[in-house]
């Protein structure tokens, strides 16, 4: 809930130690990485209670902007196109933090801390979502549908429930145009109380999804492409090692420049930070912000995958 200035520009993490592997750098690029510290509302806690709301609340006015708020518990629903939601804070959800209804276009969300919704945080469509801070909730993080961006924010501890299996971003069979980027995904797995799953998990007929320029480490596999996807692009993430049996598993999809957060050891290679993940080319072109290879890969033979 602090205040960060976002246009102190930080080096990405993806060009730490690179030289090592390939060059100068493998990626560069001036994103921040999110933290607790930079994502959620601006405002501080005494100023959202002066705006506090409970129970199912609506916004049903077109172009309208909410902000400076706290939901003390149930469904924010947005009714309407082109609403604002920005610098808020849900204590406690009910089914979710924030409900888009079908057909509803042009909603923002901005700042905005998520706790305790026990199926996911955000549900609907045609949004643009950036700084949030996704935490401590009881089931999933996000299931975007249709038209969805979603940069600069910071999940982590989901699935408290018993029996859960939660997810960062699970993207259900069937949407698409679905930008993912400048996200940080902290999600290891056996975290005590919490049922960390996948950091990214794309279900089958999905298509036109960027997964880009994102620190992803933990869950099962951090990221799953099931197949029977298209135009899926997996591009200059940077992965850590919390993972249970590999960075990487699924389908086709169009992989470059990905690379490790740090040093450690997969499937039996020492790595550096900044190093390459396996499979991919050493390409200077990673350096140059030019994607390689030029045609799809299998994910899964790509990156490994380590017994169950």
């Amino acid at each position: 809930m602090k205040l960060i200035n976002h246009y102190i520009y930080h080096t990405f993490i993806l060009t730490i130690a690179s030289i090592l592997f390939c060059g100068p750098t493998a990626y560069s690029a001036v994103i921040e990485k999110p933290t607790e510290d930079n994502t959620g509302p601006i405002s501080d806690y005494e100023t959202l209670k002066k705006n506090s709301v409970s129970g199912n609340y609506y916004l049903t006015t077109e172009g309208m902007i909410f902000e400076k708020y706290l939901m003390t518990g149930g469904n924010l629903i947005v009714t309407a196109n082109n609403i604002t939601i920005k610098d808020g804070l849900h204590e406690n959800g009910s089914f979710f933090n924030i409900l888009i209804h079908d057909g509803v276009t042009g909603t923002k969300i901005e700042h905005v801390e998520m706790i305790g919704a026990s199926s996911e945080a955000i549900r609907g469509g045609d949004y643009t979502a950036k700084y949030l801070h996704i935490h401590d909730q009881i089931g999933d993080a996000i299931k975007p549908k249709n038209n969805v961006t979603i940069e600069s924010s910071f999940f982590e501890r989901l699935g408290s429930a018993k029996g859960a299996h939660a997810d960062g971003i699970q993207i259900m069979e069937g949407f698409s145009n679905i930008q993912i980027r400048y996200n940080n995904f902290e999600m290891p797995p056996g975290l005590d109380g919490y049922a960390n799953s996948q950091c990214i998990i794309i279900h089958p007929t999905v298509s036109n999804v960027t997964i880009d320029s994102n620190w992803i480490n933990g869950g099962g596999h951090s990221v799953n492409i099931n197949p029977d996807t298209t135009e899926i692009e997996l591009t200059n993430n940077a992965f850590g090692f919390d993972f249970s049996f590999s960075p990487g598993g699924g389908a086709t999809a169009y992989i470059a420049c990905n690379t490790w957060q740090k040093a450690g050891t997969y499937g039996g290679v020492a790595y550096e930070a900044g190093d390459l993940l396996p499979g991919q080319s050493s390409s200077n072109d990673c350096q140059k912000g030019i994607h390689t290879p030029k045609s799809p890969s299998n994910l899964r033979n790509q990156m490994g995958e380590q017994p169950k």
